[in-house]
């Protein structure tokens, strides 16, 4: 148990703080909490995640899709997650082709706006982002959590749930592009994925195969498409 004020996601410590000259100083600083979610699946234990607090009926509604799952029901208790669901199907063809496409300007904007939002990365810097935005650059739905896979999670739970349409919208993440996650942004069916880090090769591979434009490398001036690009207007 940390001592400090906690305010949901964040905890208030003091700490010292020692200077390269040899000052030092007393200060509070913010930290990142995080829980230990143990996820049933009709009853059975699948998964323990370590996440932020709160958002937990969207993080176990995200858990069970991105395992091709359908959500029968959602119990939350403390620290655990009961899932009822039954098979739903396995990743399919991915995103539709369809007559979809970005400007460059909203890429940027996307980006810029998210991490506009990002309170608790800047507060502690210490959580992830998983964004929806409008092809405008417009958010629509943000997660911060300290897990890149959390928040997505979670981003694709409250999706489900409110019965949202991604598919004219963009998903922006914080993290390196990794091929689970590019595999899991597929599911939203939104043609255009957004990282802000580095893709590994097989991550590239699964989005040409998902038919998903595959955006990283993001900075304040410049980004690298690597697949689908037809999607990017320029």
């Amino acid at each position: 148990m940390l001592y400090g004020r906690v305010v949901m996601h964040i905890a208030y410590i003091p700490i010292r703080r020692v200077f390269r000259d040899g000052r030092a100083e007393d200060v509070v600083d913010a930290v990142a909490v995080e829980l230990p979610v143990e996820i049933y699946v009709n009853g059975v234990r699948e998964a323990v995640l370590e996440t932020s607090p709160g958002m937990l009926e969207e993080l176990g509604m995200g858990y069970a899709r991105v395992r091709g799952l359908a959500v029968e029901g959602v119990k939350v208790n403390g620290g655990r997650i009961d899932l009822r669901a039954n098979p739903l199907r396995t990743i399919g063809p991915g995103v539709p082709i369809v007559g979809f496409a970005v400007g460059i300007e909203g890429v940027f904007r996307a980006v810029e706006n998210v991490f506009s939002l990002a309170k608790l990365f800047r507060e502690t810097g210490c959580f992830h982002v998983a964004a929806l935005t409008s092809v405008d650059g417009g958010v629509v739905e943000l997660v911060e959590d300290i897990s890149r896979h959390c928040a997505l999670y979670k981003l694709i739970g409250r999706i489900s749930k409110i019965g949202m349409d991604a598919s004219n919208k963009l998903v922006v993440m914080s993290s390196r592009a990794a091929s689970h996650l590019v595999e899991a942004v597929a599911l939203l069916t939104a043609p255009v994925a957004v990282f802000r880090g580095a893709p590994t090769g097989r991550a590239i591979e699964r989005a040409r195969e998902l038919n998903l434009t595959l955006v990283a490398h993001t900075g304040r001036d410049k980004f690298n498409i690597y697949t689908h690009g037809y999607r990017i207007k320029l």
